[in-house]
C-alpha cells in the first residue's frame, strides 16, 4: 500500500487502486476534488466542521482499494453477516481492523472501495463516509451518491434528515 500525505490529509492507495500509479501532483488534485464533492452537501459539510471544532480533529484519511466480502474459505459470499475486506495486491485486509488502527488520527475516514453487501462499520473517534454498494470512488462522489455517514456515538445518519439535523444542532450548541 502506498501512502501519500497532502496538507492535513492522508491518502492510502492499495496496489490495485484506480489512482495507485498517479504522481503526487495528480493525487493532490484528486484529494481536493474529493473534499469539494463530499462537502458540497451542506449538512455533511456543517456536521464535519462542527465535529472538527468539538474534537480538534482536522483533515481526512482516504482509502482507495477494491472492496470484497469473503467467507472462511476465501470465496465471495452473498450474506451481509460476513466482514468487509479490501485487497492490497495479494493481501486481504479486514476493513474494520484497518479502521480501528487509524481511528482518531483525522476527523474523517473516507472509504473509497466497494461494499458489495452494504456492511456496517464503526469508529470510536472519526466520522466515516463509505459506499453502501459496489461503486467506484467517482460514483461515491457524484450527485447520485451512495454514501453512508457513520458518526461515533450517533451511528449512521445519512438516511434521516431530521436526525442528522438534530445531531448537528447538538454539536453546534456544545461548542466551547
Amino acid at each position: 500500500m502506498r501512502v501519500h500525505y497532502y496538507k492535513d490529509n492522508e491518502v492510502y492507495l492499495a496496489d490495485n487502486a484506480v489512482h495507485a500509479n498517479e504522481d503526487a501532483e495528480r493525487l493532490e488534485t484528486v484529494v481536493e476534488i474529493s473534499i469539494q464533492r463530499l462537502t458540497k452537501r451542506r449538512l455533511f459539510r456543517e456536521l464535519i466542521m462542527a465535529y472538527s471544532q468539538q474534537t480538534g480533529l482536522e483533515g481526512y484519511i482516504f482509502l482507495e482499494a477494491h472492496g470484497i466480502t469473503l467467507v472462511k474459505d476465501g470465496t465471495e459470499e452473498t450474506s451481509r453477516e460476513y466482514p468487509w475486506f479490501f485487497e492490497d495486491g495479494k493481501t486481504v485486509i479486514e476493513l474494520q481492523e484497518w479502521i480501528n488502527q487509524i481511528d482518531g488520527r483525522k476527523g474523517v475516514i473516507y472509504i473509497g472501495c466497494c461494499n458489495p453487501r452494504n456492511n456496517n462499520i464503526t469508529s470510536n473517534v472519526s466520522i466515516i463516509v463509505h459506499p453502501n454498494t459496489s461503486v467506484s470512488l467517482a460514483n461515491l462522489l457524484s450527485r447520485r451518491s451512495f454514501a453512508r455517514l457513520y458518526m461515533p456515538n450517533n451511528g449512521y445518519l445519512e438516511t434521516s434528515y431530521s436526525r442528522l439535523r438534530r445531531v448537528l444542532s447538538k454539536l453546534q450548541r456544545s461548542k466551547v
